[in-house]
């Protein structure tokens, strides 16, 4: 999708199934998600995880834990997925089978009412990541 992402943020995401996303200066909240080719994908909406303050074309910070603390916390650019897309298609299903307790048709409701979003790392780190 563009340029690499800083190694440090390669090598925190690459096995990550869960991140704390924040709008810069907002509260974060817990997100499971999917890494794939250099992006963060996740899914919000009626049914899924909340993302308030998650908006396409606004930056968010995403911040991958460890037992110990905080490992980094990356700015990302934020896009929503256009359905119908190959970029959808490629990645919904993945999407999917990482949900884990999904409810009913999860591919129809996210079609209908959620929002995917790709997370893209634009170079920045935040302050204390390590």
């Amino acid at each position: 999708m563009g340029a690499a992402p800083p190694p440090l943020v390669a090598a925190a995401m690459r096995k990550v199934r869960v991140v704390w996303l924040a709008p810069v200066g907002g509260t974060a909240v817990a997100a499971w998600l999917l890494w794939r080719d250099g992006s963060a994908y996740v899914v919000g909406g009626p049914g899924e995880q909340p993302l308030p303050g998650i908006e396409a074309g606004r930056p968010a910070l995403v911040t991958v834990g460890t037992p110990e603390g905080r490992l980094v916390t990356w700015v990302a650019a934020v896009e929503q997925l256009r359905q119908g897309s190959d970029e959808w298609g490629r990645v919904v299903p993945q999407l999917l089978a990482r949900r884990l307790s999904a409810v009913g048709d999860a591919a129809h409701r996210w079609e209908r009412s959620c929002r995917v979003l790709r997370l893209t790392p634009t170079g920045e780190l935040s302050e204390g990541s390590r």
